[in-house]
């Protein structure tokens, strides 16, 4: 029996009992990598869906900028067609006030060459008359000279029968046929001076109806 005793596999030595805190800190040590590792992991999947998140946000917004873009250039274009027909608008209205005050110019210009052409003519017209009364003086100062000189013929005849009679008659039938001739002058030159006169009244009142109608 002692032998028995002696042949037997010996006892396996069991580690301290101080080295049991050792394991557990290590096996803690791992669990908390373990779960940093998963939180790892966790966070790059987190920054993957982020990073593509924002990928997608920054082709929308790229997306959104090109249709403002295009936005803004339609409506820039049409802006300007706008301001186009504004000035072309501006210029039609510019020209149609300028073609206006051309009108009244040329109207005014007008009026001035009537007004002129009527001062005009009534100064002929007073020429005229005026050579017409000078005329009828005239004429009445030979027809008083031959009736006076008739007067004294037809007296001397009158007083004295020779025979000159015919000569005397003669020439008092040739006073007569002059004093008649210038009396149908003289008729004829106051007719028209008459006329004349009429004329000028008749113009004056058409100037004065003209400068009324157009103050």
């Amino acid at each position: 029996m002692p032998q028995a005793n002696s042949k037997r596999a010996p006892t396996p030595v069991r580690p301290a009992a101080p080295f049991a805190p050792h394991d557990a800190m290590v096996a803690s040590q791992q669990g908390h990598i373990e779960d940093l590792v998963q939180k790892s992991r966790t966070l790059e999947h987190t920054i993957k869906k982020l990073r593509d998140a924002l990928s997608l946000e920054q082709t929308r917004a790229k997306d959104a900028v090109n249709v403002i873009k295009q936005q803004w250039r339609a409506e820039q274009k049409d802006w300007h067609a706008g301001c186009d027909a504004l000035q072309a608008c501006h210029r039609i209205a510019h020209l149609k006030t300028a073609c206006t005050l051309d009108d009244e110019r040329i109207a005014v210009l007008k009026e001035r060459e009537n007004t002129r052409r009527e001062k005009l003519a009534r100064m002929q017209r007073d020429y005229r008359i005026t050579m017409f009364q000078a005329r009828e003086v005239e004429l009445e100062g030979q027809i008083e000279d031959l009736q006076a000189e008739l007067d004294h013929q037809v007296a001397q005849t009158a007083h004295s029968i020779t025979s000159q009679d015919k000569q005397y008659q003669k020439t008092i039938l040739d006073l007569q046929a002059k004093h008649a001739t210038l009396s149908s002058e003289l008729k004829q030159k106051s007719d028209e001076a008459v006329a004349a006169h009429k004329q000028r009244e008749d113009a004056e009142v058409r100037s004065f109806n003209v400068s009324f109608s157009n103050p």
